[in-house]
């Protein structure tokens, strides 16, 4: 800029060609080095030409030449950034996988986060959805389903189906989701990619809701299926749009503030949680046997969350591959050396909700059997509501704070405040009371919140730059919802066998004992994960 001010300002100026000659060209032309013609310049004869400028000249170019290399100049500080992107991409990747690299990687530079109300207004849009997600499906799992399969098979068999049925319902989550986010990830439309796949997955999930509410204590014996079935259903419609919606943040939200959008989606998850046991713990004791308020509740909240979502703008995409099955098939090949830290986060993950979905699902028993409530129903919605209060400050300050002294940190407080729980409660199972349970429940809503709080951010900040991110993030998905599969039957048939022993004190003792060691792996697997804090983000960015 100095050079250019002084050329136009002072044309007499002698200047040094060591720093830069006079006859390089600043607004037009290529590089090369050699004596290159200024503007209103004669093309110089020889290559030593003298350095010092002809005041002149610099009148003698004609209106059309003067008007044409501003256009050019206009043109470069518009689309320099492009052009430079553009140029790595294509030197790096060739043919049609190059071309959808390089789109990638514009589309993904073009991320922005607004600041003041109209940041608040893009994460309220954003985390709208999964504030209804982890309210439904939170609500089922430790309120709704226990007490409703409860009152059809009696407490006898209660442990036993409470493991079979939500673990058929996840199990179809698991096969949905990296579907659903797959395809995402390769359709294009003039509603955009995700958004069309939030809305119909919402109704279908909301349509089999209302068919769940039919089923009360006065049905009989094998309507326990049809629950199943009506699961399976809001399973379906749950998978086919959180799939694409995960694929939301990652192409909207700078890397430098993932953890800060994954303390907001904790907050959103927390306060989902927390109005869903209030409200269905609420409905089911007002109206003990029936269903019918609960279920047009969530059916309700869940179409009002997914509405702000769906107003979310998404990047245009200058390209996007057709979908195809045998591409599919071979989206799920990580390569191991792409991939690496990523396989840690999802055996992290899993680890870490086998031990939430070990207890999480049986609390409502815990209190009735163990503790001896004759209000289980109140007071497991009441244990949950502390729970998630507790987890909500503590994911408003791990998100942040995460960003600068890493993500590994807020797990290793988070799964030794849970493990630490667990013991606890091998020590309630043996000496009740309703009290020290409550406050425990805090404890373990504390480490909750500061894992869920870095949730996102760990697989985000590891995938690959050209990733399939709904497809990726379908797959991270999976170890979520693999665990509701595998950890409710295990620990429903561990309680069923010590209630045929006559001993289900030692059956709680087993199952908290294997939530701790779960927690004690997932400590142990995050550690080879290389993970950059903000400060290094900004500095990669900054290179870039």
């Amino acid at each position: 800029v100095l050079a250019r001010c002084c050329r136009y300002t002072y044309p007499s100026i002698q200047t040094n060609t060591r720093r830069m000659s006079v006859t390089q060209p600043l607004l037009g032309g290529g590089g090369g080095g050699g004596n290159q013609p200024l503007m209103g310049e004669a093309p110089s004869s020889s290559s030593s030409a003298s350095s010092t400028y002809d005041p002149s000249n610099i009148f003698k170019d004609d209106k059309h030449t003067i008007n044409r290399r501003k256009d050019n100049h206009h043109d470069r500080r518009e689309d320099g950034y492009q052009d430079i992107i553009n140029n790595n991409n294509s030197n790096n990747n060739i043919g049609e996988e190059g071309n959808n690299n390089s789109a990638s990687m514009t589309d993904k530079d073009q991320r922005f986060v607004p600041s003041g109300f109209a940041g608040f207004m893009f994460y309220f849009k954003l985390c709208s959805f999964w504030f209804s997600d982890c309210l439904v499906l939170g609500s089922l799992v430790t309120v709704v389903l226990p007490s409703q399969i409860a009152s059809i098979v009696g407490d006898d068999q209660k442990e036993k189906y409470n493991g079979i049925i939500p673990s058929l319902g996840a199990f179809m989550c698991l096969i949905m989701t990296p579907v659903a986010g797959y395809l995402s990830d390769h359709t294009s439309g003039r509603f955009g990619r995700r958004r069309p796949f939030i809305l119909s997955g919402a109704m279908i999930a909301t349509l089999f809701l209302l068919g769940c509410m039919l089923f009360s204590s006065s049905s009989p014996f094998w309507s326990v299926w049809l629950v199943a079935v009506g699961l399976l259903g809001v399973q379906f419609g749950m998978a086919w749009s959180s799939g694409p919606y995960a694929g939301l943040l990652p192409e909207l939200v700078p890397d430098e503030k993932f953890g800060v959008a994954s303390g907001y989606m904790a907050f959103a998850g927390a306060c989902g949680q927390l109005v869903g046991a209030l409200a269905t713990g609420f409905l089911i004791t007002a109206t003990p046997g029936s269903f019918l308020g609960a279920y047009i509740f969530l059916a309700g909240i869940l179409l009002v969350g997914a509405t702000p979502t769906l107003f979310v703008k998404e990047r245009h995409m200058s390209y996007i591959q057709p979908a195809s099955f045998e591409s599919f098939i071979k989206s799920f090949y990580l390569p191991a050396n792409l991939y690496k830290n990523f396989y840690w986060i999802l055996l992290t993950r899993f680890l870490f909700d086998m031990a939430i979905y070990a207890v999480l699902p049986f609390f409502q028993f815990f209190l009735h059997d163990i503790i001896n409530i004759e209000n289980p129903e109140f007071y497991s919605a009441m244990m949950v509501v502390i729970i998630v209060v507790s987890s909500i400050p503590s994911s408003l300050i791990a998100g942040p704070l995460s960003d600068r002294l890493g993500r590994k940190l807020m797990v290793y407080i988070s799964t030794s405040i849970i493990a630490l729980s667990m013991v606890v409660f091998v020590f309630l199972s043996f000496n009740p009371s309703i009290k020290f349970t409550l406050v425990i429940a805090g404890f373990v809503g504390m480490g909750y919140g500061a894992y869920q709080a870095v949730d996102w951010a760990l697989a985000l900040d590891v995938l690959p730059p050209n990733a399939d991110i709904a497809k990726d993030m379908g797959i991270w998905n999976i170890m979520f919802v693999l665990p509701q599969v595998l950890s409710p039957l295990i620990s429903g048939f561990v309680l069923s066998y010590f209630r045929n022993l006559g001993d289900l004190k030692q059956g709680y003792t087993v199952v908290f004992s294997m939530t701790a060691f779960y927690l004690l792996l997932a400590t142990i697997f995050i550690r080879p994960v290389n993970i950059k804090t903000k400060q290094q983000l900004l500095q990669i960015n900054a290179v870039e």
